[in-house]
């Protein structure tokens, strides 16, 4: 997790936090081969495994302004696979930004209202969701505006104009 954590601090000042999500790929595999019967080994935190390693990376390349590689990696994760609602819910806000920052409204309102129905009020109280949908608020056309949109921004807090 220090690994995990290390990449998304280093994305989001500015660096390269590939050393970083490599240890963590690497520790994620040993987990997911481990097996909890097995002495000999020692599973501290079953939720850390590959996929949800997966979601940091799209986390990461979110901090580190590349849409595009979020959306990559999102088409190769399974929500469903994650270990925590509150996981697939993140999954869906990462999408959410990176279509909201590419300027594609529908997937990005989208996204976020998948993440709004697995966890409503840790989605509505994120800041990265509220700032995703004042930009999307500012930028999308009226019909889009008035309708789930501006819902939306209204159950996040942000101000409709």
């Amino acid at each position: 997790m220090l690994h995990l954590q290390a990449s998304l601090a280093t994305a989001a000042t500015g660096g390269d936090p590939r050393d970083h999500l490599e240890h963590a790929v690497e520790y994620a595999a040993r987990l997911d081969r481990s097996v909890p019967t097995d002495r000999s080994t020692v599973i501290a935190n079953t939720t850390f495994g590959s996929s949800n390693v997966a979601l940091w990376k799209m986390s990461v390349a979110m901090e580190a302004r590349e849409p595009d590689t979020v959306l990559d990696l999102a088409k190769k994760l399974k929500p469903q696979t994650l270990p925590t609602p509150g996981r697939a819910a993140q999954y869906w806000v990462e999408v959410g930004r990176a279509a909201a920052s590419r300027r594609a409204h529908p997937i990005a309102l989208d996204a976020f209202l998948q993440a709004e129905s697995i966890a409503p009020e840790h989605i509505r109280n994120m800041d990265t969701v509220q700032e995703a949908v004042a930009q999307m608020m500012r930028e999308a056309k009226r019909s889009l505006t008035a309708g789930e949109l501006g819902n939306l921004a209204h159950r996040v807090g942000v101000a409709v104009v």
